[in-house]
């Protein structure tokens, strides 16, 4: 996530070097408001951008932030997508069990197969899909931390 260096004002007052995690525990405890103002270290000590215009309100970012956060109560679609996937394959094993045992002749044999590779590659799609949408967010965190 970084580093934030959070001040009370353009003055300064408070001065502490902060990372997210941190700016909202501390808002929490009361340690700080969300008037108090912000900007990302980037490395450089407080001297160096202290007089930088580009100070942003604590409570803007916690806007913007509550805003990127999924609503609760609402299914993760990574989370149903690994599911179905898993969910694809169980019913497609006894569905492909239904036939072998129902089968006087080859074709229940082949139907059964054939539900069953079915159901592997529905798997294996719906697990790459999920895999990409994972890597999708930890590139969006990333960028919107930036």
């Amino acid at each position: 996530m970084g580093s934030y260096f959070v001040k009370e004002n353009r003055e300064g007052g408070y001065v502490k070097s902060l990372n997210f995690d941190e700016i909202a525990d501390a808002l929490k405890k009361g340690e700080i408001k969300e008037d108090f103002l912000f900007i990302k270290a980037d490395g450089r000590i407080f001297s160096e951008i202290s007089d930088q215009a580009n100070w942003v309100r604590v409570g803007e970012m916690l806007k913007s932030y509550k805003k990127t956060e999924s609503p609760e109560g609402i299914v993760n679609p990574i989370v149903a997508l690994k599911f179905f996937a898993w969910f694809y394959v169980i019913i497609g094993i006894i569905v492909a069990f239904y036939f072998f045992g129902k089968s006087d002749d080859k074709s229940g044999v082949i139907i059964g197969i054939a539900i069953l590779l079915q159901g592997a590659f529905m798997c294996a799609l719906f697990l790459v899909i999920a895999g990409i949408g994972e890597d999708l967010k930890a590139i969006r965190s990333s960028n919107a931390n930036k």
